[in-house]
């Protein structure tokens, strides 16, 4: 087991050096970070966001932010942490 002190990430998809599907990747791709509970957020409502997020390796995502599906999602994080 590791020893750190993040056991959930929250990481917008749209970012200007690496988006949020390549960082989810090199989460997973990373032994020590493989099994963090992975939330990714988008202003932009589209299945394929969805559809992308999953691949990538992501636990959930929301499109169209709102704070009581983050809250449900931030929830459910907990329990699986």
């Amino acid at each position: 087991g590791t020893d750190r002190q993040i056991n959930v990430v929250v990481s917008d998809i749209e970012m200007s050096e690496m988006d949020g599907y390549a960082l989810t990747r090199t989460l997973r791709d990373t032994p020590d970070f493989s099994d963090l509970y992975i939330l990714l957020h988008t202003s932009l409502d589209s299945a394929m966001n969805s559809e992308k997020s999953q691949i990538a390796g992501a636990n959930a995502v929301l499109t169209k932010f709102s704070s009581p599906e983050l809250t449900k999602c931030l929830i459910e994080a907990a329990r699986t942490v």
